[in-house]
Parts: structure tokens; sequence; C-alpha cells
């Protein structure tokens, strides 16, 4: 089995993350998993931090603080949002099957009728083709308190999942996140994203069987023959 790298490769010119803003210090980041590696900007370090890797194919990245989050004291919506990319690349003998990310945080909300949101889609673009795959994230929308008085807290979750064509072997992952608060009269309403689960899925590719390469080189001697007689 192999094990878990992390290298930050040389300086690039502009931020891996589509969306995210260029720095002149970015640096690739290029974690080695198990039938696939993952390389993003390390730009987005102090955010997420670095990873943890479970099992050799699931990453989490872990907020150190509340960076990302969205409250209000109004009843007008407050929103913020972010994007964060990364490229998975299947290693040799390998192809990629699929991509699940899960999102996480908390959520508290005073006073009647405030509420929150917490959404976003994930994009998927295969190198062999431009066409991009949207899925959008599933799970806790909006969450609303419907008394006056007393504080209701508790952790939100949305997933997504992407499935590759066959044979894919490099993809681009882009996660556009927004988090929205609304508060009721007299209310507060507040939302974060804790935490980003990437899981990944890599099969080997198929190699044919002893018994198939026999008959395909029947098949190839059989033609030949056939070409021979025509041509005499």
């Amino acid at each position: 089995m192999k094990k878990m790298m992390f290298r930050v490769m040389a300086p690039v010119a502009a931020a891996f993350a589509l969306g995210a803003t260029p720095s002149l210090h970015a640096a690739e980041v290029h974690i080695d998993a198990v039938g696939f590696d993952v390389y993003y900007d390390d730009a987005l370090l102090p955010f997420f931090g670095t990873p943890i890797v479970f099992s050799g194919s699931s990453l989490v990245f872990t907020a150190a603080s509340n960076t990302f989050e969205a409250q209000s004291s109004s009843t007008s919506w407050a929103f913020s949002g972010d994007s964060f990319g990364l490229r998975i690349v299947a290693d040799a003998g390998y192809n990629l099957s699929s991509a699940s990310i899960i999102q996480a945080g908390q959520l508290s909300l005073t006073g009647a009728a405030s509420e929150v949101y917490a959404g976003g889609v994930t994009r998927a673009v295969d190198s062999r083709s431009p066409v991009i795959s949207y899925s959008p994230m599933v799970g806790s929308g909006v969450a609303a308190i419907g008394t006056a008085g007393g504080t209701y807290s508790r952790s939100w979750e949305t997933t997504s999942t992407q499935l590759f064509s066959a044979g894919a072997s490099d993809v681009q992952i882009t996660i556009d996140s927004l988090l929205g608060a609304r508060a009721g009269t007299g209310g507060t309403a507040f939302v974060n994203k804790g935490f980003v689960t990437l899981s990944v899925v890599s099969l080997v590719s198929p190699v044919p069987e002893a018994g198939g390469w026999a008959m395909l080189l029947a098949g190839l001697g059989l033609v030949g023959g056939i070409a021979r007689r025509r041509l005499s």
C-alpha cells in the first residue's frame, strides 16, 4: 500500500482554485493517495488547513477558524460564498470512477422566523472533454426556528457525488459553496462551514487475461491468413 505524501511544488503564477484570488506566493500542494494524486493551491491552506487522509482515499479539510460564515441580525439576507478547486490524477494502472464531496458546519438561530441557508454545487471537468458536469449539494438547506424565545443550534451537512466516464484519469473538481443568514425581528442567525471531505473511488485498469490475449492473437493470425490468400 502506498504511503501518504504531502509535497509543496514550485510556485505557480495564479491560484489553482477556480475563482480564487491570485497570489504571488502561491504554490501547488501534491497529495499522494492510494490509486490517485490530488493537487491544489496552498493559498487555500489558511482556511482549509492540511488535510487529514483516511483509508488512503478520503481527504478531510478542517477549517482553522470561522473564516467562512454568514451571520445577520436584520431581516435582510447576508450571504457568503467561496470556490475551492482540486485536480485529481489517477496513478498508472488506475482509472477514476467517482468522487463524493461532503460539506458540514454549525448553525445557530434565535428569534421567530430566523433562518439560514447552506448549499452549493460541484463541477467536474474531465481532461478528455470540455464538458462540465454539475452536481448540486444535497442535504440540509434552509432551517428555521418557529418560536420567539430560546436558541436553536445544530450541525448541517450537504453532499454531492460526481460520476466519471469510463477511463477517466485526470479530472478537475470545483466546489462552489454558498451560506446565507436572515434574522427574524429581534433575532439573530449564524451559519458556518467547518470542514470539507473528498472521497475518491479509483479502480485498477482492466488488463486482458491470458485467454483474451490468445484469442486476440488468433484473430490477428486469421485476418493475416485471409489477406495472404486474397493476394495470391
